[in-house]
């Protein structure tokens, strides 16, 4: 749910399906809250998340997401050589429930949600593509970067909240999550320049996630079902951080 863009109430019985592109892009090295470096590593890639959602009843549902990881890289210089790292895939599947606090039935224009989840570590966290060693030549398949495999290797538990608010013309909306891994690191190793061996980490720390957005309805000259949605959203990532369970 991203604050009632798809009407928020479903009826015992019901279900929806949506989903929702995201792209990131990152040029900076940063030791704690420091930059170190910029532009010698680059990352980023697109993701198309699909989410669904049971209505058990009007106020509790059964919900899943599934991340589709449609292009993913991870670059740095070798031996004054830039090599990319290239990744593709299911990420980890997060299936839970949504409680609403507020009374649907009395609220229709309004009510706060929270959810928890769980993280099923069934997608890949050996990703393997050629890549040379410090010195810049041996190139065998080697274990992506951690920031860019599709899978993480271990359970987790994500705990979320999303509230809206709908207006005669427009809606406003925010919501928030944070993950809880169960798991330090899991089984994967990477090489670090001076080849030593080190597993991946499997997001124990992991920042929290806020989301805010304004959602104004337009109707298309050609629609004659329901107005075609328009949305203009935020999203900050505050520098909170907290130890994992």
């Amino acid at each position: 749910m991203r604050g009632g863009m798809i009407g928020p109430y479903l009826q015992r019985g019901e279900f929806q399906i949506n989903g929702y592109w995201s792209r990131f892009s990152a040029d900076e090295t940063f030791r704690g809250y420091d930059v170190i470096a910029t532009g010698s590593v680059l990352e980023g890639g697109d993701t198309l998340n699909l989410l669904g959602a049971y209505g058990l009843t009007r106020r509790v549902n059964l919900t899943a997401e599934v991340p589709y990881v449609l292009w993913s890289y991870w670059s740095n210089v070798v031996a004054g050589t830039r090599y990319y790292q290239h990744v593709h895939g299911f990420g980890d599947t997060v299936i839970g429930s949504r409680v609403w606090l507020l009374n649907p039935e009395k609220n229709s224009k309004q009510n706060i949600g929270v959810s928890l989840g769980l993280r099923l570590p069934w997608s890949e966290s050996n990703y393997q593509v050629p890549y040379p060693n410090s010195k810049g030549n041996t190139i065998i398949d080697r274990p992506v970067y951690p920031a860019v495999q599709p899978g993480s290797g271990a359970l987790g538990l994500r705990l979320s909240a999303q509230g809206f608010r709908s207006f005669k013309r427009f809606s406003v909306y925010g919501s928030g999550l944070y993950l809880f891994s169960l798991k330090k690191q899991n089984d994967t190793f990477f090489r670090r320049r001076n080849e030593s061996f080190r597993p991946h980490s499997c997001g124990r720390k992991s920042p929290l996630y806020l989301h805010a957005g304004f959602l104004p309805f337009y109707r298309w000259p050609f629609c004659s079902g329901p107005a075609l949605e328009t949305v203009l959203a935020i999203r900050w990532r505050p520098d909170i951080r907290c130890a994992g369970i």
